[in-house]
């Protein structure tokens, strides 16, 4: 059975790529979507292949309900799959270093002879990747030669046999020594053509790219040559990927078996066109994909995306969502990095200067004197180490090292007290543990919209603000966690805005008559510190991850946006226990002073605003929005990340909007605005005061709104504020006593 996003899937790339075969790539369009149709019907009503006349129906009724918008139904949906696809994308088998002439429309052009030369000079530098003694993987994957003696293909696959990161200390697994590459693995083809991969030269650190060195190779067998072209000037231009699919359970066998006709984990030949650029998560990072379309299955990692008019290589493949986009590493991307360039592969021209990624590089040995040969991995722990290390001098300055000297003098009024200082250092004694937090997070249901029975929608992200959410791999930008949701700044690497149901009731808080505590909702030990940790589903490098707050000299607590205290209510203990769990995720908190998060040292803070507002509202239920105030202008954290150092915009402000039902019935919503207090915080200040003292104040929404910087909207917000009704006029009152 075919869900029905996957036929909406299904329908919008069919319709897609015949507009661009129909000659109007537009298919937004009226002619376009007309232009498709048409090239649709003609494919269906031509087709040569053994189908029955109910399939033909079918998928002839699936392309008008595909003009019409419509959802198509199971049966046309698979027609479409196993008609349409196969002409469109087909994956002809290689044999003897050939492929079969193209029998119908849309690619039958690639048998004219320059067509034709081109792919064929990329043959021969595809194949393989060989691990015979590996105890269940027939094959690792593909791969292709990039330079003299060298080989590319994608770091999850060198990871199945390769131990290490980088470009230095690299080993072959025990056991896993005797790798090579065949360059045929052809149907019906009984020869082979290995040659043992000697060394491993390279794991990218930041592209699913690995390097190898194979040895024995005949002069005569060329290798590929990288176009240094950006994709976008690619864009619906002809490819092909040349691999070895293999059969992938996850999808439907019956409509692969129809395109690839025949076996399996062979080489083949797999056209298709560029398609747009796209962000796309890759080894815990978002990572700016070249995409195309071709149909390609899993032993197609480390494939080549190779562009017939130019012969060169463009794209490394790595990966794909099934109806929906490949991905693949650029070539152009490649050709920016120092590194790979002085590995010697073959580009057709390179870029000079640092790339953005250069901070995932780890700095080789010979850069730093007297550093003894370590692993990578522990010689990034001890830089982070040697940035944790101070000193406190007689004059009450303290030094750091990061690993620069810098020393701040600590002044009696606004400073950061020495005793402060110590007793964060001395806190990383203690063990730190992840709290009990549930698993399948991908079923979690989320803030619910009709809570307060009456539907109160998620703050609307505007257009602009669509270009900087963090994205989970469909697309969508909302994090469902248990009783709330977040939308993540991806850039900013924190929550936009958060929406969470509150249950004020005591009763909903109590398991057996008693509030189960802390401890026992964490599951920590006394003395250990909250870890919290990464969401899977967005990238690393859109969220601040445990080390910013946990290795900042005790700048920041880790602060809750969606309070532990107002999801943990429920049916029973686990109820509780799943929502407290997901709190501790870094999407849900922001870097905050001490005074601002905790209840006991703040003059005032979000928990008594709560009170108050249930305490007038006389409410039991209500819908909670907040986040931070993002400004442009926010002072800048130096600090760190698993990853390394990073430059944090620390939010003065924080917002929240709190829905309720009122005594007629009738939704009301307050907002506020409340300010920390930085001034004792280490920042890099750019032209701005920070303010002094803490600063709570009611605001109307709209004035919310105002600060949102285009961002976010409150559309259904905004009609039911309830700034100047009698219970926020008392709310202001108690609020300046």
């Amino acid at each position: 059975m075919k869900s029905e996003p996957m036929r909406r899937r299904l329908a919008a790339m069919t319709m897609r790529v015949a507009a661009t075969h129909a000659g109007a790539p537009g298919a937004g369009i009226t002619e376009g979507m007309e232009a498709a149709k048409d090239v649709l019907h003609d494919l269906v009503a031509k087709s040569r292949r053994p189908i029955s006349d109910t399939e033909r129906t079918h998928a002839h009724e699936a392309v008008d309900s595909m003009r019409q918008g419509r959802v198509l139904t199971e049966a046309q949906a698979s027609a479409a799959e196993a008609i349409i696809m196969p002409d469109f994308r087909p994956a002809p088998r290689i044999l003897n270093n050939a492929f079969p002439p193209f029998d119908d429309d849309v690619w039958k052009h690639l048998n004219d002879p320059a067509s034709t030369k081109s792919i064929l000079a990329a043959v021969p530098a595809v194949g393989r990747i060989e691990v015979p003694d590996h105890p269940s993987l027939p094959y690792a994957g593909t791969g292709f030669l990039v330079g003299e003696g060298l080989m590319m293909t994608n770091r999850h696959v060198a990871e199945i046999f390769v131990d290490g990161l980088g470009d230095t200390t690299l080993r072959f697994r025990s056991g896993l020594e005797d790798n090579g590459i065949d360059f045929r693995r052809e149907d019906g083809i009984s020869a082979s053509e290995f040659f043992k991969i000697r060394e491993v030269l390279m794991v990218h650190p930041y592209w699913d790219m690995a390097l190898f060195r194979v040895e024995g190779l005949n002069p005569a067998r060329k290798p590929l040559e990288l176009g240094a072209v950006p994709p976008g000037d690619l864009l619906e231009q002809e490819i092909v990927v040349i691999g070895y699919p293999a059969q992938d359970p996850r999808n439907d066998l019956d409509v692969q078996r129809r395109v690839f006709d025949g076996p399996f984990q062979v080489k083949r030949l797999q056209p298709g066109l560029v398609k747009p650029v796209r962000s796309t998560k890759s080894f815990g990072h978002l990572v700016d994909a070249m995409t195309h379309d071709s149909s390609t299955l899993g032993g197609n990692s480390g494939s080549v995306v190779y562009h017939i008019a130019s012969g060169k290589a463009v794209g490394l493949h790595f990966g794909g969502i099934y109806m929906d986009a490949n991905f693949a590493v650029p070539a152009y991307e490649l050709s920016r990095d120092p590194r790979v360039i002085a590995a010697g592969v073959n580009f057709t021209r390179t870029t000079s200067g640092d790339p953005p990624w250069k901070s995932y590089w780890i700095p080789r040995p010979e850069a730093a004197a007297a550093t003894p040969a370590i692993p990578p991995q522990t010689r990034k722990d001890q830089a982070m180490s040697q940035q944790n290390s101070y000193t406190v001098n007689s004059d009450g300055s303290i030094s750091f090292t990061v690993p620069l000297q810098i020393t701040i003098q600590l002044g009696a009024a606004g400073g950061v007290p020495v005793a402060a200082v110590k007793q964060a250092a001395a806190a990383e004694e203690f063990p730190s543990q992840v709290p009990i937090i549930f698993d399948h997070l991908e079923e979690r249901a989320g803030f619910d919209t009709a809570f307060l029975g009456d539907e109160v929608s998620l703050p609307e992200v505007t257009a602009k603000g669509a270009k900087i959410t963090a994205k989970l791999d469909d697309g969508t930008d909302e994090l469902k966690y248990h009783k709330f949701s977040v939308v993540m700044h991806g850039k900013r690497r924190l929550p936009l805005f958060t929406a969470s149901n509150v249950d004020w009731r005591k009763e909903r808080h109590m398991v057996n008559g008693k509030k189960p505590t802390r401890k026992q909702l964490t599951g920590l030990d006394d003395k250990a510190i909250e870890e919290w940790v990464t969401d899977p589903r967005i990238a690393d490098d859109q969220q601040l991850d445990d080390v910013f707050y946990s290795k900042d000299s005790g700048a920041f607590d880790k602060g809750h946006v969606v309070r532990r205290d107002d999801v943990c209510w429920g049916d029973d203990f686990d109820d509780i226990q799943m929502a407290n769990g997901d709190t501790y995720h870094v999407t849900n908190c922001t870097p905050q002073v001490k005074e601002f998060n905790r209840d006991t040292l703040g003059e005032f803070n979000w928990g008594d605003l709560e009170q108050l507002v249930q305490k007038q509202t006389k409410a039991d239920l209500a819908i909670l929005f907040a986040g931070p105030v993002m400004k442009n202008n926010d002072p800048i954290f130096s600090g760190k990340t698993a990853a390394g150092k990073v430059r944090v915009r620390v939010p003065m402000s924080f917002w929240k909007i709190i829905v309720v039902k009122g005594d007629s019935g009738a939704l009301e919503a307050y907002g506020f605005v409340l300010e920390q207090d930085l001034s004792a915080v280490p920042l890099v200040v750019e032209g701005i005061v920070i303010p002094s003292e803490w600063k709570p104040f009611m605001k109307p929404i709209k004035e919310i709104e105002a600060m949102m910087n285009g961002l976010v909207k409150f559309p259904h917000l905004k009609p039911i504020d309830a700034f100047d009704n009698v219970e926020a006029v008392a709310v202001r009152q108690e609020m300046v006593k």
